[in-house]
């Protein structure tokens, strides 16, 4: 099925990480960005235990993208400067890590970049949902405010190819955009 070869997907892509380091990027990373938009997210959360089971496939709770880059970029630069280690945990000696050791900020740029493809995206897709709306007398099911951000499972395969430096890969792996969606 469909979410048995998603959920395969995100295992792939989590290898890269001990089962330590996803429970410390779940707290430290993603539960800290999701918590700040809890209203968005319903008020939905994951059961810890369930992270690498059927956490992945559960649509909330989403984190935004861009406090997302905010909140990764930080723990980079708690990373490289050695402080803030025990909230850390793992992390603060994950080799995942290491090429941000010395310099950071051209990945991080990168993960910028498509961030804002994914958002462009979804910024077009609100215009022609919004033209949709009209054309149709209000009948849309899924609105795109309802698929913005990004999973825990998004969030897997997104810090994978971060830290494999392949973030231009993101908005097809973790989102299924692919090139031409992003410049309609």
């Amino acid at each position: 099925s469909e979410i048995e070869a998603w959920k395969s997907r995100v295992l792939e892509h989590s290898v890269l990480f001990s089962p330590n380091e996803i429970q410390h990027m779940f707290h430290v990373i993603f539960k800290y960005t999701a918590d700040t938009n809890s209203k968005k997210n319903h008020h939905q959360a994951i059961n810890e235990a369930e992270l690498m089971t059927t956490g992945l496939i559960q649509h909330y709770p989403r984190c935004d993208l861009l406090e997302l880059h905010t909140r990764i970029r930080s723990v980079i630069r708690w990373y490289q400067t050695r402080t803030h280690l025990k909230l850390l945990g793992s992390l603060a000696s994950c080799s995942a890590f290491e090429p941000f050791a010395i310099d950071a900020s051209d990945h991080l740029y990168r993960l910028l970049s498509s961030f804002k493809r994914v958002e462009y995206y979804w910024n077009k897709l609100e215009e022609r949902e919004h033209n949709a709306k009209k054309q149709l007398n209000n009948i849309v099911k899924t609105t795109v405010a309802e698929t913005r951000g990004c999973s825990w499972s998004q969030f897997l395969i997104i810090m994978n190819l971060f830290c494999t430096a392949q973030p231009l890969k993101i908005p097809k792996s973790a989102f299924n955009i692919n090139e031409e969606r992003v410049n309609c």
